[in-house]
């Protein structure tokens, strides 16, 4: 998108009323993303724009991110002519653009740098890059970032209903980025002939059917791909990986499927939470390095943010 547009971050300074006598001033800071389209855009284009430029803001301070007002420019047309009293130009038509926020999340505590993922400064001498990244990749990864957005733009949901969207947010990602199989598909294919063929007839489509998804990786190879995609930085999150991955899948399909033998198994209450901020950081991690960061600049990013520091000292203690 960005090669065929252009992006500008601007802000503005504006001071409160001041009187005869003031004790106090107030100086109030805007920030205004302007996005100039090449070509027309429709309002459906505007708004998906302004999704995807939200969604990448919520990333980078981690937390949900809203716009305060969307306002779109209607340029005249290149063939229009100035007005024949005046002489004057015709002149763009500014249109503000109002939709449904379906929630609106508290803000909570102020924000500070060194708790975000990254800052305007961090990412300043590559922002073109991870932008274009970013919304180039945004149509294959649309369902894990509507997964994990939603978790982020829910805080209130049930701890559970959080683990299980950024689970399906982690698999969703693997199958999106990989196309890894147990076997090569001829090979597979052989393997199927050979088992339908060796049934009776009447069982064939029934079994077939059984089997469509038979060469798909299981969600445990899944996740061990996933953790060893930055070693650097899962070593720092995940203490006993065998055990993590146990847990995970202990707990995602008893919740999924509510298999009474895995009930017992299952992490539940406090115990659930750890495995939730793990899982978010691994998500966040693979975002990152769609986003062009290197397995260091993230280790180092999750040794600076807080909410991994609570784990970490959990499991010294």
């Amino acid at each position: 998108m960005l090669p065929e547009d252009e992006l500008v971050i601007s802000f503005s300074w504006q001071l409160g009323e001041v009187g005869p006598v003031t004790t106090d001033v107030r100086v109030t800071q805007r920030t205004r993303i302007t996005v100039r389209f090449r070509t027309e855009a429709s309002l459906k284009r505007v708004l998906e724009y302004t999704y995807q430029l939200r969604n990448f803001l919520g990333l980078a301070v981690g937390r949900p991110v809203l716009p305060l007002s969307v306002r779109g420019l209607i340029l005249p047309p290149p063939e229009a002519e100035p007005d024949a009293v005046t002489g004057v130009a015709p002149q763009p038509i500014g249109v503000d653009i109002y939709y449904r926020l379906s929630s609106t999340p508290p803000l909570g505590r102020k924000l500070l740098p060194q708790q975000m993922l990254f800052t305007l400064d961090d990412a300043r001498p590559r922002l073109e890059t991870l932008l274009n990244n970013w919304l180039i990749k945004h149509e294959i990864l649309r369902p894990v970032f509507d997964l994990y957005f939603g978790a982020t733009y829910s805080p209130h949901s049930y701890l559970e209903q959080t683990f299980l969207s950024l689970m399906q947010a982690l698999e969703t990602y693997h199958r999106r980025t990989s196309s890894e199989t147990e076997l090569p598909q001829g090979r597979h294919q052989e393997r199927l002939d050979a088992i339908l063929d060796s049934v009776p007839a009447q069982y064939r489509d029934w079994l077939n059917e059984k089997l469509l998804y038979s060469n798909e990786l299981t969600l445990r190879r899944r996740l061990k791909d996933v953790l060893g995609r930055c070693p650097l930085v899962v070593d720092n999150l995940v203490n006993d990986k065998p055990s993590f991955v146990n847990g995970l899948l202990d707990t995602r399909n008893y919740r999924t499927h509510y298999d009474k033998s895995l009930e017992y198994k299952a992490l539940q209450g406090t115990a659930l939470y750890p495995f939730v901020v793990r899982i978010r950081s691994l998500v966040e991690m693979c975002l990152l390095l769609e986003l062009g960061f290197s397995c260091e600049e993230i280790a180092a990013i999750f040794e600076r943010v807080d909410r991994y520091a609570e784990i970490r000292n959990a499991d010294q203690n």
